[in-house]
């Protein structure tokens, strides 16, 4: 992303709706299919931004995040968390250094020229056993100006992201849409309103607590309805033991 993007990142991340709304899913999804979790666990954030929920998953045990910017290299330092300049296709950790890795919003970026080839190096540093957090924006009809905004070029369907997972090596844990009532608002308006040359993190703001309750909603049923459509995929992976190893 550019040195703008980053800046509004980290106006608004801490209290924006749509970043509380995506770590209570994230926390939901770890405490309802990892509850056998390392107390404390050793947590990665590949592609931290400027920190905001790399500090927030400290809650969790010891975090460190990566990513390839000064800018967010600098945001996240700030905020007390160790971070390292790396990106998430060649990560300067020794095999199955963590328990969780965690990916949000990341691997459909410019910069990341194979989400697969990452998938599998995040798989190399997890221990066998641990989990990738995994979070994509899906569905290329939903793609506009906020994607060109933070450089991102692809958006995920379901089969195609479960089908990289399992390439990578990744054990099938649970992956499903996210965010299903944006879906209708978030299309009308990539097609019909004017575009936003500064993403969309700041002219949605004035609904902020329209769509922190619908999130919230729907974050109470997540992981027990699948939805059949959504803004976003989310998906907590098993790392399964490598080959030679011990179970």
């Amino acid at each position: 992303m550019d040195t703008e993007a980053y800046k509004q990142l980290r106006r608004v991340e801490d209290n924006h709706w749509w970043y509380r709304a995506a770590r209570e899913q994230a926390g939901r999804l770890i405490d309802r299919f990892w509850p056998s979790r390392p107390r404390p666990t050793r947590v990665l954030d590949a592609g931290c931004g400027t920190g905001g929920t790399t500090a927030w998953l400290a809650r969790y045990g010891s975090v460190i995040g990566i990513d390839p910017h000064p800018d967010a290299l600098l945001a996240t330092s700030a905020r007390g968390v160790p971070v390292v300049r790396a990106s998430a296709d060649a990560l300067p950790f020794r095999d199955g250094s963590f328990d969780l890795v965690t990916s949000l919003d990341v691997i459909y970026h410019a910069r990341v020229q194979s989400p697969q080839a990452s998938l599998r190096e995040m798989r190399r540093v997890t221990r066998a056993g641990g989990r990738l957090l995994l979070r994509v924006p899906a569905l290329p009809i939903l793609e506009g100006p906020h994607d060109r905004f933070v450089h991102g070029v692809r958006r995920f369907r379901l089969g195609e992201l479960r089908r990289e997972l399992r390439l990578a090596g990744w054990r099938a844990g649970w992956a499903g849409y996210v965010n299903a009532l944006l879906f209708l608002p978030t299309l009308i308006a990539r097609r019909l309103l004017p575009s936003s040359a500064g993403g969309d993190l700041d002219r949605t703001a004035r609904f902020g607590s329209v769509f922190l309750g619908m999130q919230q909603l729907e974050t109470r049923l997540l992981g027990r309805v699948p939805l059949p459509i959504g803004t976003s995929l989310l998906a907590l992976m098993e790392n399964p033991p490598h080959p030679g190893s011990p179970e």
